[in-house]
């Protein structure tokens, strides 16, 4: 809608409507200011901003864009990065599952030793070891050949060492009857022994079994016990390996209390050719 002049004084009987007299320079101010700026005769520029004002349009302009950027770089300085736009996450490729890995066979140092075991028997051996006591009264040693011949006799012999007085050993001793026989008293070859030398008695035999025992004589307590002393006597019967075993081993002193004792060569071998 654009005023022209014909309009105007309506405008102006609105305006004394709404200002009294008494304002009526203020009143004829603004009717000449709304007349002069909605004039169609005058220029576009002069409906937007009058004259008078234009020269403060730079400076307030200036101020104002001023401020604002005064007022971002504050803003920027208190939140930094508030204006930023997160970067968008690079999408992710469709990754195929990692195949298990095969666990490495562990190198020597990283192998785990078995646990040792606490013995206090020492490593096998073929040799044969004595039955070990500490502090033993009576320490024994059994010997045999190793081979003989078919229908030859060979003795088993022991050495005896004692640390205390023995009244009485007794030893149980078992073989392979069918390739050996203990040889009775009556049958001993005397020829492989030392003229008078002291031996053990057979107090029982059976078949594979026979037990023997030394003792010394009451009447006499000085006497000791000799250095080696034929056990048993055997007659090789046929060819093959026999085993002669001691079973049992039983000491007393004097008294007829019990001695301690350790042994070796309990278990041997014999070839027979």
């Amino acid at each position: 809608m654009t005023l022209v002049p014909s309009h105007c004084g309506a405008f102006v009987k609105l305006l004394d409507s709404a200002f009294p007299r008494s304002n009526a320079g203020v009143r004829r101010s603004k009717t000449a200011f709304c007349c002069g700026v909605f004039d169609p005769r005058t220029r576009p520029s002069i409906w937007i901003m009058p004259r008078a004002y234009r020269p403060w349009l730079i400076p307030v302009a200036s101020l104002v864009i001023a401020v604002a950027w005064i007022a971002w770089l504050a803003w920027d300085s208190i939140s930094p990065g508030a204006g930023d736009v997160p970067d968008r996450a690079p999408p992710q490729s469709a990754v195929p599952p990692a195949l298990p890995q095969r666990a490495s066979p562990a190198t020597p140092a990283q192998r785990v030793a078995p646990p040792t075991e606490s013995r206090n028997d020492a490593a096998v051996s073929s040799k044969p070891r004595p039955n070990a006591v500490a502090g033993a009264g009576l320490q024994l040693a059994f010997a045999m050949p190793t081979s003989v011949q078919v229908g030859e006799g060979f003795d088993v012999r022991v050495s005896l060492m004692a640390r205390q007085p023995v009244g009485r050993i007794v030893i149980e001793v078992s073989y392979d009857p069918a390739l050996l026989k203990a040889r009775t008293l009556e049958e001993l070859d005397y020829a492989q022994r030392v003229l008078g030398e002291r031996m053990f008695r057979i107090d029982n035999s059976n078949e594979g079994r026979i037990e023997l025992s030394l003792a010394t004589e009451r009447g006499n307590p000085a006497q000791g016990l000799p250095a080696s002393v034929p056990l048993v006597q055997f007659e090789a019967l046929s060819s093959g390996r026999a085993q002669v075993r001691v079973e049992s081993i039983a000491v007393s002193d004097p008294n007829g209390g019990t001695l301690t004792w350790s042994a070796m060569g309990r278990e041997s071998g014999v070839m027979i050719n």
